[in-house]
């Protein structure tokens, strides 16, 4: 009941709130609001108890991010109606970014097996490795319990492309946006970027540096790694199709990494401590001073020239941005109720999942920008 009640005061709040109208006219709404552990309808699908979606009929066409809670794994659209929920019974899961798929696994489980949010099984291996799944489900990388070894396997559970990478301990590894390229890199400062199939299309290794980061374009052409060491830090920015790479050096060192978006023309953006940097190739495009951030979960996100961007700062209130490269900070909002949150821009829409609460934005984009 209390969420029930919640969800409609933040809705008559979101509904009478004003439209941002910066100054090159781009139009910001809030739509909708739900507690991350929303009530769900009694079939699998419409609209759940305490969010009260959206009329914008355009954004009934986008599908959200998965929202993961305690119990189960959420599917939305961009008004706030439940396209489908899925039970979690007592495991761990990695669930794909279009919401399509998810491996089911536990810390110290001995199987790991794959399903769609349809509730159709594809397999289980006898495994005690560690799932991550692209965007769309096509590749799998297994981790080891040391993070010394890593399996690529595909949708049908077969080892696939390389077959398997090895480093001295693995820092990070993510997947592109919308496709199914993945990047690795290791402690010991060795790194690998996997195309749709599994393969590597290139591979580096920073000598005497420890590995932080790494990400890729959604096209993978282009990618970033974050390393340096107690004294120094330095992104390296690499495109494949001319190439080329150079050396972004940071203010600060970063004890964590430090979250960085590449997107398909080769601009990264990466936060540093108190400022985000849009580089471009050796040339820094713009620097927006920020509050200060504390080490810890931040993210970044970019679609249609808008970026939006999440963080917790050192003065522990969570942050929310959004803006352009080439224009000034068009909003900056004090998150009050989180811990932290992470942002997804998908098609003129900007979905926030925080430690307790969703928030749903429409951006209108006037035809010349």
């Amino acid at each position: 009941m209390l969420y029930f009640l919640s969800g409609i005061i933040a809705g008559i709040l979101i509904s009478l709130s004003p439209v941002f109208l910066p100054d090159n006219s781009i139009e910001i709404h809030p739509e909708w609001y739900a507690h991350t552990e929303f009530s769900e309808p009694e079939i699998s699908a419409g609209p759940a108890a305490n969010i009260q979606t959206s009329a914008n009929k355009t954004l009934s066409e986008i599908t959200l991010q998965p929202v993961i809670s305690l119990s189960a794994i959420h599917v939305l659209n961009g008004n706030g109606r439940l396209l489908k929920s899925v039970r979690i019974k007592d495991k761990l899961i990695s669930v794909s970014g279009n919401g399509e798929y998810y491996i089911q696994y536990e810390k110290m489980g001995s199987s790991i097996e794959l399903k769609n949010t349809n509730g159709d099984r594809f397999w289980c291996m006898k495994s005690r490795e560690y799932p991550y799944i692209s965007y769309n489900g096509k590749i799998i990388l297994l981790m080891n319990g040391d993070h010394s070894k890593i399996r690529i396997v595909d949708r049908n559970g077969n080892q696939t492309g390389a077959g398997e990478i090895h480093g001295r301990l693995c820092t990070d590894i993510s997947f592109s946006d919308t496709s199914d390229f993945s990047a690795v890199c290791f402690l010991g400062g060795n790194y690998y970027l996997l195309n749709e199939k599994g393969e590597i299309i290139d591979k580096g290794l920073n000598r005497n540096q420890i590995n932080k980061g790494i990400t890729i374009s959604s096209n993978g052409i282009y990618y970033a790694v974050h390393y340096g060491n107690a004294d120094e830090d330095f992104v390296k920015i690499a495109d494949l199709l001319n190439k080329k790479s150079h050396i972004l050096k940071l203010n600060k060192p970063h004890p964590v990494k430090a979250a960085m978006h590449v997107t398909n023309n080769g601009s990264v953006t990466v936060f540093d401590h108190d400022r985000l940097i849009i580089a471009h190739g050796d040339e820094i495009k713009r620097i927006i001073g920020i509050p200060p951030k504390r080490p810890g979960l931040s993210s970044i996100d970019f679609n249609s020239g808008i970026y939006s961007a999440g963080y917790t700062g050192s003065d522990d209130r969570v942050h929310f941005f959004i803006f352009q490269e080439n224009s000034s900070i068009l909003l900056h909002k004090i998150m009050t109720e989180e811990s932290y949150i992470n942002v997804d821009v998908r098609d003129n829409s900007i979905f926030l999942t925080g430690s307790h609460n969703l928030y749903c934005y429409s951006l209108r984009i006037p035809d010349n920008q």
